[in-house]
């Protein structure tokens, strides 16, 4: 299945009878066996120089009343054919649900206890409506969020992802005192985008590779997966052996359990474009072919040394990406002789040949 294709899901993310702005979910997320759930719109960052994806949406938090009221009126929407999210005849069966999204932009932003209450309420919700516990919970954070939750602060009781994890608080609040297991924050989708922190500040992300790495420790120790974003061709050629061999060496620190590659694709008013187009007009950079995007993909694939699930979804992923091939999701083990990691790059390095 096409996942951007599917208009089903696309008409659901985004209708304004339910959601404030259209759900930019992770194309995993978009599946028709996910419910999405807004806490945040907008961008809190808004800085990096090449997305243009929240452009003209402001940076909301829902209080926890307005989350629930949300909340509530998916459910409603989700099963009601006069309401409903498809605007169709079809009623659509709860109980084939398997997952929760809660979007949109970077939702690890907010408060921990807000974060928290919401997570329990969608899965008391979840549970309610389909008759079981999801499988999953997942949303987006950046590198900047996952540092500032990674300390317990006794003081204030701040919750720190382990406890987001776990479902809350195991001094009475724990997921296994309210559902009877362990359930919490599943999955953090990261745009880590690069290893190279000269890539990382053309790119105006705002931290480097060294924030990075403690990212992935806090990660490791809480419990949460990764799924991590790369954009091969960020920075350009004159930053494309930086970008590929420290990449490689960040995604084999961190270890995350998901990798998806996404090629730049920025439009010229960004500040990356503009920035690129001047060194270009300077002859110091220019943007990777796509035959250039596709070996550096593989490049990186070939580095790595980790058990991983690899993405690349589409040639229109995101509103900055661009993909020249789509192979779905493919499974490679850590060995260094992987053959399914060793056909991967076979089949991408093929089809750079033959652009």
């Amino acid at each position: 299945m096409n996942i951007l294709a599917n208009s089903k899901v696309l008409e659901r993310l985004a209708n304004r009878e339910v959601y404030d702005s259209e759900i930019n979910a992770p194309p995993a997320e978009k599946l028709e066996h996910v419910i999405q759930f807004e806490l945040t719109t907008g961008c809190s960052y808004g800085g990096c120089g090449f997305c243009t994806m929240y452009k003209g949406q402001p940076h909301n938090v829902k209080t926890y009343d307005e989350f629930t009221q949300h909340v509530d009126k998916v459910w409603d929407n989700f099963s009601n054919p006069k309401k409903g999210i498809f605007r169709s005849k079809k009623v659509n069966d709860p109980s084939k649900l398997e997952r929760i999204f809660i979007g949109s932009g970077n939702a690890l932003r907010v408060e921990p206890k807000l974060l928290e209450d919401a997570i329990e309420y969608s899965i008391k919700t979840f549970k309610k409506n389909t008759g079981k516990l999801p499988g999953r919970i997942a949303m987006y954070g950046n590198t900047r969020d996952i540092l500032a939750k990674g300390k317990f602060n006794l003081s204030s009781n701040t919750r720190d992802l382990r406890f987001l994890n776990c479902g809350g608080t195991c001094s009475g609040g724990c997921s296994m005192n309210k559902f009877g297991e362990k359930i919490g924050l599943g999955l953090i989708y990261w745009g880590i985008e690069s290893g190279s922190s000269e890539v990382l500040k053309f790119a105006d992300k705002g931290y480097s590779r060294d924030e990075v790495i403690e990212a992935g420790s806090i990660l490791d120790s809480s419990g949460v997966k990764v799924s991590a974003m790369i954009i091969t061709g960020l920075g350009g050629k004159r930053l494309a052996e930086d970008h590929t061999e420290k990449t490689i060496r960040v995604l084999n620190s961190i270890d995350p359990r998901f990798i998806t590659f996404i090629g730049i694709n920025a439009d010229e008013t960004t500040r990356y474009g503009m920035k690129m187009a001047d060194e270009e007009k300077n002859g110091l950079n220019r943007a990777l072919t796509n035959s250039e995007l596709l070996n550096q993909m593989a490049d990186i694939i070939q580095g790595l040394r980790s058990s991983t699930t690899i993405g690349c979804h589409g040639t229109n992923v995101h509103r900055f990406g661009f993909n020249p091939i789509d192979f779905g999701s493919v499974d490679i083990n850590k060995h260094y002789s992987s053959d399914e990691r060793d056909n991967l790059v076979k089949k991408i390095r093929e089809k750079a040949k033959n652009l």
